[in-house]
């Protein structure tokens, strides 16, 4: 088993509900995994972004799009089950932040549920998926 720090490390940040609030149902989590490849950053998603866990992607995530090496940053969200106004929020700063500082955010695997929330805000119109890597290309 990984301690806390050992798993920041290897990029891998998850973070538990409080189940003594009533707002939040027992044993849901988000876990965010991220991997960098040179100035490519891919995050990936699994469980609810949500009140209680927004927070968590929101940090995780910031440190990749102010990081001087990174210029693109891929969100895989496959594997999110539920997507409330504060977990889009949360979206939103992190896609604003990097068009702030001329980088590449893309939303890619985009669960129907988690699409129909943006597109019922007109997040959609932004969100699109991230370009394909194209170093070494002609």
């Amino acid at each position: 088993m990984h301690t806390d720090s050992e798993a920041r490390r290897h990029g891998r940040h998850t973070a538990e509900k409080d189940a003594t609030d009533p707002r939040q149902s027992m044993g849901d989590q988000l876990v965010v995994h991220t991997q960098r490849d040179g100035t490519r950053v891919l995050v990936t998603c699994q469980g609810e972004i949500d009140l209680a866990t927004c927070d968590q992607l929101y940090y995780c995530v910031i440190g990749c799009v102010t990081d001087r090496r990174t210029r693109r940053i891929q969100i895989d969200l496959a594997g999110v089950t539920f997507l409330s106004a504060a977990g889009l929020r949360s979206l939103l700063r992190l896609y604003e932040a990097a068009q702030e500082r001329g980088k590449t955010i893309g939303f890619d695997r985009i669960p129907p549920l988690v699409q129909l929330v943006l597109a019922v805000t007109g997040f959609d119109q932004h969100v699109r998926s991230a370009e394909p890597d194209t170093c070494g290309s002609p």
